[in-house]
């Protein structure tokens, strides 16, 4: 059977995240979460307003044309296109504020946009009923609208008082944050392994050593900014972080590979995980991602790299 062409594959799969074993359609609006929060640390906030509205009117009439494509190939409405999930979420994420609150809006932004794709009320289920392209896309971008008025709504009802709270440091409220911020870079790492997997060939532990190396930008981008809120020098905590991530790139890709070997020599381990999932190192790469986060980079990077600590005192003399 013929394959349709790479850029409807590329554009309808939400750049690859589409083909992920369990629930793409999450896996595409978290993908465009990531994206749009990079576009936050890297733009003006005024730019990055303008550029979400110029995604959404883009990918919208994009998604329409790949789907047209790829159901001649895959089917009504395929699992695999999720373009219409990425503009879904990017709508309500217009309504986050440009203030120390903005990741929890990206993250009620991600879940309302969710809640409204799933249950469709009030009209979008009737959207899927149109035809081709428009179908698949509209009932998202639909959803994504109630989800930037509540959100809208949400800014002016909540009270100064509640998000203080939730932002304050420490305690449980910076476990949380730190576990958000491990789960943003976790996805990041995902996305990165399945797509080098799928769409390149590339062998699991290398594909896994790359994931992990890109999961661990994004979760040091997030926790000086907004985890930790480090104070100490850039330099000074890029290099601790660099220490602690190396470990921690090792743990992951050397964890994932004697698991995945370990359960390979079990047969009917093997079996069942690859009757549900089609690349059986997952599962591994899971249980590894989830121990190493929790025990490791937590601790180390709340105690060590992001702690106001002079570099140089590790490496001097004592007297």
């Amino acid at each position: 059977m013929k394959r349709p062409s790479f850029l409807p594959v590329f554009i309808g799969t939400g750049f690859g995240s589409g083909f992920s074993p369990f629930a793409p359609g999450t896996a595409g609006a978290l993908l465009a979460s990531i994206i749009w929060i990079a576009l936050y640390f890297l733009l003006p906030f005024s730019w990055v307003l303008w550029l979400t509205a110029a995604l959404v009117i883009v990918f919208t009439f994009a998604g329409i044309w790949a789907a047209d494509k790829l159901e001649t190939y895959w089917g009504e409405d395929p699992s695999r296109v999720v373009v219409d999930e990425m503009v879904g979420v990017w709508i309500p994420l217009l309504a986050v504020p440009n203030d120390d609150k903005w990741f929890w809006y990206v993250i009620a932004a991600f879940a309302l946009f969710r809640i409204f794709d799933i249950a469709k009320p009030l009209g979008i289920r009737r959207m899927e009923s149109l035809k081709g392209g428009v179908g698949v896309m509209m009932d998202d971008v639909l959803a994504g609208v109630y989800s930037f008025i509540l959100l809208v709504g949400a800014r002016w009802v909540i009270g100064r008082k509640v998000a203080r709270m939730i932002s304050q440091k420490g305690g449980i409220f910076m476990f949380l944050r730190a576990q958000l911020s491990a789960q943003m870079a976790t996805i990041a790492d995902f996305l990165v392994t399945i797509l080098l997997v799928r769409l390149f060939d590339v062998y699991y532990v290398y594909a896994t050593l790359a994931g992990a190396i890109y999961g661990g930008i994004v979760n040091c981008v997030i926790n000086y900014k907004w985890t930790f809120k480090s104070k100490g020098k850039k330099t000074h905590v890029a290099v601790k972080f660099v220490l602690v991530w190396i470990c921690s790139v090792w743990l992951n890709t050397w964890g994932t590979y004697a698991l995945t070997e370990s359960l390979a020599k079990i047969p009917w381990v093997r079996d069942t995980l690859s009757l549900y999932f089609g690349d059986f190192f997952i599962i591994p790469k899971v249980v590894v991602a989830v121990i190493v986060a929790l025990f490791w980079n937590y601790n180390m990077q709340r105690f060590f790299v992001y702690r106001n600590i002079d570099i140089r005192s590790l490496f001097g003399k004592r007297n």
